[in-house]
């Protein structure tokens, strides 16, 4: 009776180690996503097939669907073919290169076409075999907007410089 006792409350300590283990980690997801949710960065994973695991707030709003509708579809499903078609060469890229890789890409909005700055990544277990690929995206159209009329403006300021035979 004593080691039966004895073995019942090991396993309900076990069990209430296991439980509060199970709170943290789901704490810790709800904190993550709450901070990937409120970055102005889009933010996914994707599967060696390309079928979407995660996405953040700032990408259900670039392509109009909740996360229910997103997870388990690939690009496709999702944007228009050339766009579908180059996020598809971003993943076989970085899955080639095992490593990151930065790419400046058009992602179409709600808003119209908008410059991003990506890095892509693949994500690795415990044993270091790639599992998924993740990305973060960043809008960079006002940079590239204001780049564009800096260069127009000094262009513009050179040609007002150079007369005929003054600038050669």
């Amino acid at each position: 009776i004593l080691i039966g006792s004895l073995a019942v409350v090991g396993l309900l300590h076990d069990l209430k180690l296991r439980a509060q283990a199970e709170r943290d980690l789901q704490a810790s997801r709800s904190l993550l996503e709450s901070i990937l949710d409120h970055t102005p960065a889009i933010v996914f994973i994707k599967d060696l097939g390309g079928r979407y695991l995660f996405a953040n707030r700032r990408f259900e709003q670039m392509v109009g669907q909740h996360r229910a509708g997103i997870y388990g579809k690939t690009a496709f499903d999702l944007v228009a073919k050339e766009l579908a078609t180059t996020a598809q060469e971003h993943q076989q890229k970085v899955l080639a290169v095992q490593g990151p890789v930065e790419f400046e890409e058009i992602i179409q909005g709600p808003d119209g076409p908008r410059q991003h700055l990506a890095i892509k990544f693949p994500l690795r277990d415990g044993n270091g075999k790639i599992y998924a690929t993740a990305g973060i995206s960043t809008d960079i159209t006002a940079r590239k907007k204001a780049e564009a009329e800096r260069d127009r403006f000094f262009t513009l300021s050179l040609d007002l410089l150079c007369f005929p035979g003054r600038c050669d």
